[in-house]
């Protein structure tokens, strides 16, 4: 359980992710999305651009005002 504030930004995804693309990269790929499926987009486009040599899962969620 955590606590969420406006603005904040979730990623859940497998290592075909995380393996070929960098923290700073995900980081920037999430921070200038304009929507989940956006940066979702975004993230595949960039592991397969490193190769992508592993299945690629990204499930997004950004963090709205109550």
């Amino acid at each position: 359980e955590t606590d969420l504030q406006p603005g904040d930004r979730l990623l859940l995804s497998s290592d075909g992710l995380t393996k070929p693309v960098e923290s700073a990269q995900l980081a920037v790929a999430l921070a200038r999305a304009d929507s989940p499926a956006g940066a979702v987009a975004d993230l595949i486009a960039l592991a397969n651009a490193a190769g992508g040599p592993d299945n690629i899962t990204a499930v997004v969620a950004f963090a709205t005002p109550a």
